[in-house]
């Protein structure tokens, strides 16, 4: 365990990490669940719904804002249309988001990001 991962206290709750590069999902997913974390994966909008529909109830999303198929802005506005229970949602991208989504997610994280800033915010909210 690096010093950086250190950082993040031991805490059980589900976090469904919807991003589309295959090698951010295995290295956050592999550091959320060194920290006890149990995590879902989905490579978009689209899968991330069905996951969600199938019943799953996550404790936080990470959703990356650029995504094919249903991006992190639309699923974001899906999500909270049927969503009645508050999940927080923590977006994360590259370039600065719209205004729009600012208002709709819990925080937003700016890639690339680093791990400490990573645990922590996952930390206040799963």
């Amino acid at each position: 365990m690096t010093d950086e991962t250190k950082t993040c206290e031991r805490k059980k709750g589900k976090i469904l990490v919807i991003e589309d590069s295959i090698d951010v999902r295995e290295v956050i997913g592999a550091i959320l669940e060194l920290e006890g974390y149990e995590i879902l994966f989905a490579e978009n909008g689209e899968i991330a719904m069905r996951i969600l529909h199938s019943g799953e109830n996550p404790n936080l999303i990470l959703l990356d804002l650029r995504m094919p198929v249903l991006d992190g802005e639309h699923f974001l506005r899906l999500f909270r249309e049927e969503n009645p229970n508050h999940i927080p949602v923590v977006t994360m991208s590259a370039g600065k988001p719209p205004v729009e989504v600012i208002a709709e997610c819990d925080e937003f994280l700016a890639k690339p990001m680093d791990l400490e800033t990573l645990c922590q915010t996952v930390k206040r909210y799963a």
